[in-house]
């Protein structure tokens, strides 16, 4: 299977700021590792954080050119 890039951050920020992305092939696979990745309860993630999955045109890197 396809695995995907799935970034995640605070529900209260408003920046959206990605705290830490995974590898995963669904949803809640990136669940599961944000979970472990945080030493918490798999049930809290969602109350904590927004999971959102990468399309292509937002994984572009910018090089800094200084």
């Amino acid at each position: 299977m396809k695995q995907d890039i799935y970034i995640y951050y605070f529900k209260n920020d408003t920046k959206c700021e990605a705290l830490g992305r995974v590898m995963a092939t669904s949803l809640d696979e990136a669940r599961e590792l944000i979970s472990e990745r945080k030493a918490l309860n798999v049930n809290l993630i969602s109350d904590l954080f927004v999971i959102k999955k990468l399309e292509d045109h937002e994984n572009i890197i910018q090089l800094d050119n200084n």
